[in-house]
């Protein structure tokens, strides 16, 4: 069964914006946040101190094994 012409191109575009629009949201918001929480709370260490203690605790979060299951595997063997 082959789809109509017009039916690929909406879900070839559809695809598209969702593989485009996501990471590219994920790469805006984050300098975004950070910027207005050194706006909030001003250009100090301690603001970049919690920013560093985020960041380590979702690289953890990362790492850690996502079950206890045998035979399961975590995420940083994935990556490999």
């Amino acid at each position: 069964m082959t789809l109509p012409g017009s039916f690929r191109k909406r879900a070839f575009d559809a695809v598209t914006k969702l593989l485009i629009g996501i990471p590219a949201k994920a790469v805006l918001t984050g300098p975004i946040v950070v910027a207005q929480l050194f706006l909030v709370a001003g250009q100090n260490l301690q603001v970049l101190f919690w920013i560093g203690m985020v960041v380590v605790v979702l690289g953890l979060l990362f790492v850690l094994p996502t079950s206890s299951e045998q035979g399961t595997r975590t995420a940083w063997e994935i990556a490999r």
